[in-house]
């Protein structure tokens, strides 16, 4: 849910900002698009990445406190 939220979000704004700066142009919209969407994925494949570096750390520090023991 929240994924989606953050894509139309991400959307909304760089159209706005495209007219702000260039003008209203209809053919514009789907390069918009295609750039929002490259945006997402890379921000979506940064925070799973980031998640999975944390739980590989978990594990790492579970492991370590095991081996003491």
């Amino acid at each position: 849910m929240k994924k989606w939220f953050w894509l139309i979000f991400l959307i909304v704004v760089l159209i706005i900002a495209y007219t702000i700066v260039f003008g209203f142009s209809l053919y514009m919209i789907p390069i918009i698009l295609i750039f929002a969407g490259i945006a997402f994925l890379k921000i979506l494949n940064f925070i799973e990445g980031s998640k999975q570096n944390d739980t590989d750390e978990y594990y790492r520090s579970l492991e370590r406190i095991n081996r003491k023991r």
